[in-house]
């Protein structure tokens, strides 16, 4: 199991966002995300978004990217956008995090404490699972 201080201090936001989505551990999407990307023991978690799409690929999970008008903040993705039934992969600037059940994840913290810190930050990636 990888410990908090790790979660917090490794670059793995994209693993844990895919691993919070799909509700699985994080070592296992880490581990999916190095064999389908072909990285090896030195990765220290860094994920972009087509290793993102084949690493869940790789898990049987459907990643649809979800095409964006223009780009919103945070805040107004999920007041316009997002639905309770649908789980979000969301990316801001370069960073990932999840929305299940309207709560957004990161790997630093979830909830409403999250949400206020990250409210402003424009939204430049999004796929539903």
């Amino acid at each position: 199991m990888t410990s908090k201080h790790t979660l917090m201090t490794k670059p793995n936001c994209g693993p844990f966002a895919l691993a919070k989505v799909l509700d699985l551990d994080v070592e296992t999407v880490e581990q999916a995300y190095a064999k389908a990307n072909g990285k090896g023991p030195r990765w220290r978690g860094r994920s972009n978004a087509p290793g993102l799409h084949r690493a869940g690929k790789a898990l049987g999970a459907a990643i649809n990217p979800v095409p964006q008008e223009r780009k919103v903040t945070l805040a107004t993705f999920i007041e316009w956008h997002t639905t309770p039934a649908k789980r979000y992969l969301v990316r801001i600037g370069d960073h990932w995090l999840a929305i299940v059940r309207g709560v957004v994840y990161d790997q630093h913290g979830q909830g409403d404490c999250r949400f206020d810190a990250l409210r402003r930050c424009r939204v430049t990636h999004v796929a539903t699972i």
